[in-house]
């Protein structure tokens, strides 16, 4: 009787430590689902007043406009630099109800680089971008960010002139960290 308990218990052990080792745990602070998630219902209007870039209303899209994503996506128009009616660009804020950040790392993408970031708000984020080689402040910049098992939060800010624009990975910061904030309050 013993022994079996014990090659019983054994074996669970074991169990949990390939579960451990496949990818069962993760380094997220929690999960966040992005099912039924309005990505323009994350940032408040006072965030959107504090957000200086912000140059008109949100546009609502019911998916994802970037190749084999599902989920939502809210564009706001931004106008970086001293004039408002300058550069015409967008910040994305999607949600992504089928894919997790594992599928830009390892996913069938061609061409395109994906780099480890800093996380935001202990969730795990990394940039993706077209093509190889050292990027430039001004260049468009898309973060990830691993919010749930297989779904993201993903930004987007478009190429700016680069000027007196600030950098397009700033932005996108700014704008996850509210949009994370955001989910973490629904």
């Amino acid at each position: 009787m013993l022994g079996r308990v014990l090659r019983n218990g054994a074996v669970l052990l074991v169990g949990l430590g390939v579960t451990a080792a496949c990818g069962g745990s993760s380094d997220r602070p929690g999960e966040i689902s992005m099912s039924d998630v309005q990505p323009c219902r994350l940032l408040s209007a006072p965030e959107l007043k504090e957000l200086p870039a912000i140059s008109g209303p949100h546009l609502v899209e019911d998916l994802v406009d970037v190749g084999g994503l599902e989920g939502s996506t809210c564009k706001y128009p931004v106008a970086f630099g001293d004039d408002p009616a300058g550069a015409d660009n967008t910040v994305e804020i999607n949600t992504v109800t089928n894919h997790g950040v594992e599928w830009q790392v390892d996913g069938p993408y061609e061409h395109r680089t994906v780099e480890e970031v800093d996380d935001i708000r202990g969730f795990r984020t990394i940039r993706v971008w077209r093509g190889d080689g050292a990027r430039q402040d001004s260049d468009a910049c898309t973060l990830y960010l691993d919010v749930a098992e297989k779904q993201a939060l993903r930004v987007h800010v478009g190429e700016s002139d680069g000027a007196n624009d600030p950098a397009t990975c700033d932005t996108a910061r700014e704008f996850a960290d509210r949009a994370l904030n955001g989910l973490q309050e629904q």
